[in-house]
This record gives C-alpha cells, sequence and structure tokens, in this order.
C-alpha cells in the first residue's frame, strides 16, 4: 500500500488564477512552478461547471481537455500546461468549466495506509463568444420560516461575478450574505443565498438590491413573497 510522505518540502504556486478565453481561440496556458525543495507531481482534471437551484455542480467533460494532463516539476522548477476546448460546436454562449489542480503526495511504502491529496487548487475557466456580453440578472426574494431566500437567475450570456450585496427594504439596509465575494452566477443560471430575514420584514415588501459587479455596480428591485 501506498501513503502521502513529508508535505512540507514542496510549495506548489498555480497562474493565472482564472482563465478566459474569446472566441476564436481555443487554447491558453497555465503555468506551474515548484517554489519547494523536492519534485511535485501534479494532476490536473477538467469539470464543466453548472448551477442549478443554488447548487453548483461538477461533471467530468470530454469537450475541454489539460495538457499533459500530469506533470512532475523539479525543486524551483516551471511546466506550463495547455487548456483546450476540442468541442467542435461553436461557442453560442458562455462556457463554464473549472480546473481542479491537485499536487499528489510523495509515496512511500507502507502496510495498511491510503492515498490523500497534499493541495487542491480549483481554477475557473471560460469560454466566450467573440462578441463582448454581459449578463442579465433577474432577482427575486422570498421569506421562508425565520430565514430570507435571495435568489437571482442570470438570463444573459456571460457570468456575473457578486460582491457586497445589501439590500434596503422597510425593515433598514441589511447586509446580504457577505461583505466581500458573493461569488458567481454563471450564464443561464440561478444562485441563492438564505440568511435570518430582518425583523419586521413581511411578505408583499419591496426590497431595493445593490451590488457590485466585475463589470460596475447593480441596482435592482424585488417584492419579497412567502414560501410555496
Amino acid at each position: 500500500m501506498l501513503i502521502a510522505g513529508p508535505a512540507a518540502a514542496a510549495m506548489l504556486s498555480v497562474s493565472p488564477v482564472t482563465l478566459e478565453i474569446a472566441a476564436p481561440r481555443t487554447n491558453a496556458k497555465l503555468n506551474l512552478e515548484n517554489r519547494g525543495a523536492e519534485p511535485v507531481t501534479v494532476q490536473i482534471r477538467v469539470f464543466r461547471w453548472a448551477s442549478k437551484n443554488g447548487k453548483e455542480s461538477l461533471t467530468p467533460t470530454t469537450s475541454v481537455v489539460a495538457s499533459p494532463p500530469m506533470a512532475t516539476l523539479k525543486p524551483q522548477g516551471k511546466y506550463t500546461v495547455r487548456i483546450v476546448r476540442v468541442a467542435k460546436e461553436p461557442v453560442t454562449s458562455e462556457e463554464s468549466y473549472r480546473l481542479l489542480v491537485d499536487q499528489l503526495p510523495k509515496l512511500v511504502n507502507q502496510p495498511g495506509s491510503a492515498v490523500s491529496f497534499l493541495i487542491r487548487q480549483s481554477i475557473p475557466v471560460f469560454f466566450t463568444t467573440a462578441e463582448l456580453q454581459k449578463p442579465s440578472l433577474i432577482w427575486s426574494a422570498r421569506i421562508e420560516g425565520s430565514k430570507l431566500v435571495l435568489a437571482v437567475e442570470n438570463k444573459g450570456r456571460r457570468r456575473a461575478k457578486l460582491s457586497k450585496i445589501k439590500f434596503n427594504s422597510p425593515a433598514g439596509v441589511t447586509n446580504g450574505p457577505d461583505d466581500g465575494l458573493a461569488g458567481y452566477v454563471l450564464a443561464g443560471s440561478t444562485a441563492q443565498w438564505v440568511q435570518p430575514s430582518p425583523r419586521g420584514l413581511a411578505p408583499g415588501a419591496k426590497i431595493t438590491i445593490v451590488a457590485q459587479n466585475e463589470h460596475g455596480p447593480v441596482e435592482a428591485t424585488a417584492v419579497v413573497g412567502a414560501a410555496d
């Protein structure tokens, strides 16, 4: 059997932290660097990234590949992996993927042991159309018991990366799910956040939602609904 050896000897750096590839390009480079004193073996896998009803999923795909899918970096060494879209059909709406970059353990012989990953990094990858697209966000809110469910549907053909969500209501100004980064709303997908409902907020109330997107400020209104 095999187990992981000491993990402290290796330091893996991956760049860039996000890949965006616009048509007609079909590939991009991912740079790996071993800043440690021991060799590092790395595995790169590609998954299709989707979101539905506020839940994200990763599904294995053959539309995009990493070449090579595995590499060993020498101490203080650098390596370039090419990320290639091999699907034949053209990109009509932004396609979202994630690269899982796993630093594999140094293996030693020892009975009765298992194998585990040392470090995993998840890199967003977007294949976009040649035209500049923008997200189109439709917001909604509903009260379920003592919780407020804030949801947004992206009907556009490009992702939205939201942060600093707040909303104004008859109950006052309330911070959203996070004062910092709230997360991505992928093209054609939905996201939602659940938090305690502000005191005095009731179904039928109108709220104004403000947030930041990577393209600038976001402002929208919604009428609070009740649970089905």
